[in-house]
């Protein structure tokens, strides 16, 4: 599978408390992102990657050009899971 660029917005219901669970699990968080930046005005979200659940869809129909015609009005196919076109 090929790996894209996310944005990951986490939060918590006290801002304090989430900031410091953050520090103190700081070197766990850095293995799985390459940055922790606090939210603001400056950091936009240009697109959203979203999984999409095809219910109903006859199997002789999942193939990546079917998929793309079922979302092609709300955006594109970055990825289909393999184990779906098996």
């Amino acid at each position: 599978m090929k790996l894209f660029f996310f944005k990951m917005l986490l939060s918590g219901q006290d801002r304090m408390q989430f900031s410091e669970v953050i520090e103190a699990n700081k070197d766990s968080l850095c293995k799985v992102f390459e940055v922790l930046n606090p939210w603001g005005e400056g950091n936009p979200v240009r697109n959203r990657i979203i999984w999409v659940s095809c219910i109903g869809v006859p199997l002789s129909m999942w193939t990546v050009d079917c998929f793309k015609k079922i979302v092609h009005r709300v955006g594109t196919v970055v990825e289909v899971y393999e184990a779906t076109l098996a």
